[in-house]
């Protein structure tokens, strides 16, 4: 399985699972995958679950990142949404919860409501979503603590291609001297909200695009913003 640009997803054969099952009359098969450890669902990190719902038309495809789901996301089954509820210990038992109202749903999945935020920048200035809806918002996520450059030169890449058009926040723990652009600072006690919804962890290299409806319309990786933004 390759994801995004022919770049290698790093899943050993025995840390995924694959599940065939009908709705109505109609064959759907929906992969499960687990990063690190042994392949056991007894104790996991949300973050560390992703669902991907394969077509076998398309098996040979690449699967961009906005194609994988965690748990509490939603998986379209045809025409109808379906919330990723719960997976077994075992890992033999995923369960999926039929959803009415998707369009009014909150989260970071394409297609749904972005989550509302406060932040402050590196410069001190308080942000709120509130005030932004004039254009597009891009959230872009980077990593510097790895010692990946690379990145910050995407997001000024980005900030020089969108930033009359759209709000661009760059977010890291670290910025070092780097003052371009509006910078928010992941481990400001100040923005935890903010990190939590749009980071979600300690390093994220994936960027939000969210649009004038203030729903999430791409979710990409960083590096790979020439490809997918």
């Amino acid at each position: 399985r390759t994801l995004g640009d022919n770049k290698e997803l790093d899943i050993g054969k025995f840390e995924h699972l694959v599940a065939d099952f009908r709705v109505d009359d109609k064959q759907f098969k929906i992969a499960s995958i687990k990063y690190g450890g042994d392949f056991t669902y007894d104790q996991y990190l949300p973050s560390t679950l992703l669902f991907v719902l394969l077509n076998d038309e398309e098996d040979n495809e690449a699967l961009i990142e906005s194609d994988y789901l965690q748990l509490g996301q939603f998986v379209k089954l045809d025409d109808q949404y379906y919330c990723i509820e719960d997976i077994s210990h075992n890992g033999g038992l995923l369960t999926l919860v039929k959803e009415k109202d998707f369009s009014t749903k909150i989260g970071i999945q394409v297609g749904v409501l972005a989550p509302e935020f406060a932040c402050i920048t590196e410069k001190g200035d308080t942000l709120h979503s509130k005030n932004l809806k004039d254009k597009g918002i891009i959230v872009v996520n980077m990593c510097g603590c790895s010692g990946n450059n690379g990145v910050f030169k995407a997001y000024e890449d980005i900030l020089s291609k969108y930033g009359d058009s759209f709000h661009v926040l760059g977010v890291d723990s670290n910025f070092g001297p780097r003052t371009t652009g509006t910078l928010i600072n992941s481990e400001n006690p100040f923005n935890e909200e903010f990190s939590l919804n749009y980071r979600q962890a300690y390093c994220s290299y994936f960027t939000y695009v969210i649009n004038k409806e203030f729903r999430i319309e791409k979710k990409l990786t960083t590096m790979n913003w020439r490809d997918y933004l």
